[in-house]
């Protein structure tokens, strides 16, 4: 009766209740209509193909404004450097703005995740969208620092983390077989996302300067979240049931997941961070700065794609770990002797390309380890351990290179090697940890063929 009531009701959702309001005190049904807060249950709607695809081109919307923008603080923090409002703020505090901004996931996550699961995909991505836009508009009139902390650090998380997780969990329930490609597209939204709004940054800071350029991406930015969100359709009916979320610890793999995600949060953001600052400290233009971060999210979003194509081929788990080791290759071995544009493009280049790998992949492994059940606060529980990464990561590398600059006749000299290998090391951690993993399931699948 209820899926029946529910499916006569186009952008109404009806919430049943038990109570005992009948006159002879028996157990009864009420309903409650919540107008707006689910849009209508699309069981019928088919997998991997039609509306499907829908889903998948709003997604990459809500990452390309939501996420990409998490990856051209660089430009941000270069501008910031130079504002005469900030000139007393140290790289350590300013990059902790860009790092309360990246932080919005994991300290929302949990909150997000639920409602979603809750309230629908619709709601809670223009809930984001709003947010997303309020944030960057008030830090347009911001002229102190703890100002920007608050709008575009922490309320600009908290509206990325709305506008994330209902554009990311929406794909689980339209495909199956072709969830790699499918994610991997809407994923590249990110990476396609830091590729032009970097250039576009830079060039409004230049000709109109912090505040108009702030409010610009957040007019443009909410306006396509939002957008984007009224487009998201369940294909699976979801309930107010409550659910018990932190049980999923009892996983071993989901326990890896956590501690590796941890881990590796307090290196892989370092080089969208900091690589335009080593840039410029190695002798290249600012534009050329912006135009290598811009490159890097490129082939972040053309990596996301192509091995989340190849993961539905070769597996989601191994392609995620080998993403993830050869992002900390890249970084250890190649960043260390990029010493010029060529050589510090091709870096980001590299780079680019298998971390974009590691972050369009690893939702598909939360689905294939987990399953879709209860998928929304799974998700919410695992990008919760990131926080601590997030916020710190990026702002110990801030403090690193702080104490390692050096001024000689007004010149500063900067040792960036040690910054390298902290970023570098924290993600290989990650990736031995994923090894483990990887041979702990293909026992487990033996066992189960052997058992059968």
């Amino acid at each position: 009766m209820e899926n029946q009531d529910s499916q006569q009701m186009s952008d109404i959702y009806i919430v049943k209740t038990d109570s005992k309001d009948s006159q002879d005190g028996s157990d009864v049904s009420s309903y409650t209509i919540v107008e707006m807060l689910k849009p209508k249950v699309y069981q019928d709607g088919q997998v991997d193909q039609g509306y499907a695809w829908v889903t998948v081109l709003a997604s990459f919307i809500v990452h390309f404004f939501a996420i990409g923008v998490t990856y051209v603080f660089g430009i941000y923090q270069e501008a910031y450097k130079q504002d005469p409002l900030l000139k007393d703020v140290s790289n350590f505090s300013i990059s902790f703005i860009g790092s309360l901004t990246s932080a919005g996931l994991p300290i929302f996550s949990i909150i997000s995740g639920n409602l979603t699961e809750a309230y629908g995909h619709r709601l809670i991505g223009v809930i984001g969208g709003v947010l997303y836009f309020l944030a960057f508009t008030l830090a347009s009139f911001a002229t102190q620092y703890w100002q920007l902390l608050l709008t575009q650090g922490f309320m600009l998380g908290m509206g990325i983390c709305f506008s994330y997780f209902p554009a990311i969990t929406i794909l689980s329930q339209w495909f199956d077989k072709k969830k790699g490609i499918a994610t991997g597209i809407a994923v590249a939204g990110s990476g396609v996302g830091g590729l032009v709004l970097g250039p576009m940054t830079t060039h409004l800071i230049a000709s109109l300067g912090r505040s108009k350029s702030l409010l610009i991406s957040g007019v443009l930015g909410g306006s396509m979240i939002i957008l984007s969100a009224l487009s998201f359709r369940p294909r699976l009916p979801t309930s107010y049931a409550k659910k018990e979320y932190f049980s999923i610890f009892k996983n071993k793999h989901f326990r890896t997941l956590y501690i590796l995600t941890f881990i590796t949060t307090f290196g892989y953001l370092i080089p969208f961070f900091y690589l335009p600052v080593y840039s410029v400290a190695k002798g290249v233009t600012v534009d050329q700065a912006a135009l290598i971060i811009g490159l890097l999210n490129g082939a972040s979003g053309v990596g996301r794609v192509i091995l989340g194509h190849s993961a539905d081929r070769i597996g989601h788990l191994n392609t995620f770990t080998a993403c993830l080791g050869l992002s900390s290759l890249a970084i250890m071995l190649i960043w260390p002797f990029a010493v010029n544009f060529a050589s510090i493009t091709t870096f980001g280049i590299v780079f680019g390309l298998f971390v974009g790998g590691y972050i369009s992949i690893l939702p598909t492994v939360i689905v294939q380890l987990f399953g879709l059940e209860n998928i929304g606060g799974i998700f919410g529980m695992l990008y919760s351990s990131p926080l601590i990464g997030t916020v710190f990561g990026p702002s110990i590398a801030g403090a690193m290179i702080d104490s390692l600059t050096t001024t000689s006749n007004g010149v500063e000299t900067t040792n960036f090697i040690p910054v390298i290998y902290y970023s570098g090391i924290c993600m290989f951690i990650g990736f031995a940890l994923l090894v483990k993993t990887v041979f702990d399931v293909r026992k487990e699948n033996k066992e189960q063929l052997q058992a059968v």
